[in-house]
């Protein structure tokens, strides 16, 4: 697939896992199968925050798939973003993940004055991963409120809702990574948290209604992306056309 243009699939989810690790890897490694399976034709880049918690677990997990690699989408300059991190191992996995060979990294354009504070380079994040990702990944507990800047919440509510409330309006108008965004509003498929039992369900949520059938339907930019990378390949190396 070199050469394909690869299908983004961003993800955001709580810093603070309480023991429930395992079954995030056990529901994310069901997403990450059926995406694979929907998108045969593209390379895939899991864009996250590497944030430590959740991003980290879904960025290992992405790492250990041949298929996939990992863009991290860094608010800030990795010293400053490091510094809020809780303690010392979630820094050095933070580094640990940033120097992995499939793991690239992007740092996002500071914001003009005076929103130069980091809750609004965090929301500028949320904001890049509801606007700018085919595919969009959120675990966090059903019914959570959007009230921390750049929180998964937020992201979730910008996703859906494509409504810029007052903080966003300005974080909005202070960045280059921007235009353009919101676009129209878009599924996500969320990952609950806040469940109880040993399994994570998850599911795709639309803005309005059921979700179709097939995830081409739910997620028409990535079908669009897949396409596009099937018709740049030979016919001998298309899916369903390997000999033998």
């Amino acid at each position: 697939m070199t050469g394909n243009t690869p299908l983004l699939v961003g993800f955001s989810g709580k810093r603070a896992l309480h023991g429930r690790e395992a079954a995030l890897e056990a529901a994310l490694a069901d997403i990450c199968a059926r995406i694979e399976a929907a998108f045969p034709r593209s390379p895939l880049t899991l864009a996250c925050g590497l944030a430590e918690g959740a991003d980290s677990v879904a960025a290992e997990l992405a790492l250990r798939r041949p298929r996939w690699t990992v863009l991290a989408l860094l608010p800030m300059a990795e010293a400053d973003y490091a510094a809020t991190f809780s303690d010392a191992p979630a820094r050095a996995r933070l580094r640990e993940l940033l120097a992995a060979p499939r793991v690239s990294r992007r740092v996002l354009a500071p914001l003009a004055p005076p929103r130069t504070g980091p809750d609004a380079h965090f929301e500028q994040l949320a904001l890049f991963l509801a606007c700018r990702c085919p595919i969009l990944l959120a675990a966090l507990p059903a019914g959570e409120r959007a009230m921390r800047a750049g929180g998964t919440a937020r992201v979730v509510r910008h996703r859906l809702t494509a409504t810029p409330d007052a903080l966003a309006r300005t974080v909005l108008d202070a960045s280059t990574e921007l235009a353009g965004c919101p676009g129209p509003p878009a599924a996500l498929w969320r990952i609950d948290l806040g469940a109880e039992g040993p399994a994570l369900p998850h599911a795709i949520v639309m803005p309005r209604g059921e979700p179709p059938p097939g995830l081409s339907a739910c997620f028409p930019m990535a079908a669009e992306v897949d396409s596009r990378n099937g018709r740049a390949m030979p016919t001998h190396h298309r899916p369903g056309n390997d000999p033998g």
